[in-house]
């Protein structure tokens, strides 16, 4: 017997004595004891399997002001079938010493009424061994999986619902509908197949069963393909994610290669291209452009090359503080720092320079000249340029700023 495997239990007999079902009633749903010939396996039940069981419906179920269910002869088991509740178990608790399970079921109108009648005369427990809580994941010596009316008990070790040594004729005075007989009689495979409007011995056939088994052998042939439905649904959901796996795995090493070949290919054609050209055709004709004979030696042609490039830097990063000057932009006693400025970045003091307003080369709004773009002396280019006289308060003033900016302490923002 696996631990997933339900136990059809023992069928109690719930009316003994009286003549009408109270709508809350305590019935006994188990009881310490061995039994070796269910068709699941042999099985017992022990004080502390019971003690499991009321302590995981008060933690599963109670605490969570849920009921457990009972159903009309194990429907509940079986998927996709409708199952309608005979009655709901709010209540578990151990009596006579820890040897017995007893549970308070509230029935529902329908279900009073056939009891009352003797038209169900068992209800029939359901144990799982070994349980795995599917919520929290505690495993539980035993619990109480839910419970059935039935008329076909594994065992009567129980009292029943309807005392059965009352005569047949006392369940169904003359007069009565002649389907109480029936529905006594009729097994749980026989009802199953009503259910599901189907022959019973099609539905036998279904379970791998012989149409002639009992209650205790449908339960366990259900069980059995139950057990079996999962184990495949829980490998094919093991293959899916292998395949989703593999299949993860082949598009990435698919795009790689793609890209491996897309690079391989712009390298061929990159190297067709090179080899195309000689390499001494390539050094012979930067050698003439430089004035060099052909086979100079290419460090040599290096070195040039360099050199030209710097000579380029030092040329443009003069011509454009020479127009700086002449714009006025730049007072021409800062040449130098203007020129060692654009050789570090050229592109930085181009776009400062772009910026500045010319303060030395326009006419002041005094009237008077621009001052000459080669004068140096700072008193005469104070004098001569109102925007300074404008900007500085004293001629001293403007000294020191020089001073300053020429020792890279302070930039000049001028005005726009």
């Amino acid at each position: 017997m696996s631990d997933a495997d339900l136990i059809h239990g023992l069928s109690v007999d719930l009316f003994s004595n009286a003549t009408a079902i109270p709508s809350d009633q305590w019935v006994q749903v188990g009881v310490v004891g061995q039994w070796e010939g269910h068709a699941a396996g042999g099985y017992r039940l022990t004080p502390v399997d019971l003690k499991s069981m009321v302590d995981f419906f008060n933690q599963r179920y109670r605490a969570n002001n849920a009921d457990l269910v009972v159903d009309y002869a194990h429907q509940s088991l079986v998927l996709g079938q409708e199952a309608p509740a005979a009655g709901w178990i709010k209540k578990m608790e151990m009596r006579k010493g820890d040897t017995e399970l007893w549970a308070r079921v509230r029935w529902n109108d329908r279900a009073s009424d056939l009891i009352s009648r003797r038209e169900f005369r068992f209800i029939s427990p359901v144990f799982r061994f070994k349980y795995a809580d599917p919520v929290t994941g505690r495993k539980w010596p035993a619990a109480l999986d839910s419970a059935a009316l039935t008329n076909k008990p594994f065992l009567t070790e129980l009292p029943a619902i309807v005392n059965q040594n009352q005569a047949v004729t006392e369940a169904n005075p003359p007069g009565s509908q002649s389907s109480t007989q029936e529905v006594q009689t009729m097994g749980l495979l026989a009802q199953l197949a009503a259910a599901l409007g189907k022959d019973a011995a099609a539905v036998a056939q279904m379970l791998g069963i012989g149409a002639d088994a009992d209650d205790g052998q449908v339960i366990a042939a259900i069980v059995t393909r139950l057990n079996a439905g999962a184990e495949a649904a829980a490998k094919a959901a093991e293959v899916e994610e292998a395949a989703k796996s593999v299949q993860s795995e082949a598009d990435y090493v698919t795009k790689a290669a793609e890209e491996v070949v897309e690079a391989a290919g712009e390298a061929a054609e990159a190297a067709k291209e090179v080899a195309a050209v000689p390499a001494e055709t390539t050094v012979a004709v930067i050698a003439n452009a430089l004035g060099f004979t052909p086979d100079t030696k290419p460090e040599i042609l290096l070195r040039k090359l360099a050199e030209l490039k710097g000579q380029a830097a030092d040329t443009q990063a003069e011509r454009l503080v020479a127009n700086a000057v002449a714009a006025g932009k730049i007072q021409p006693s800062l040449k130098p720092y203007w020129i060692g400025q654009a050789r570090k970045d050229f592109r930085m003091t181009e776009a400062v320079v772009n910026s500045m307003t010319p303060i030395l080369g326009a006419a002041s709004n005094t009237g008077g000249a621009p001052p000459n773009a080669e004068e140096t002396d700072p008193e005469k280019i104070f004098a001569n340029s109102a925007d300074l006289q404008a900007e500085f308060s004293s001629l001293e003033s403007y000294k020191a700023f020089l001073k300053a900016e020429t020792e890279g302490r302070v930039k000049l923002v001028r005005k726009i």
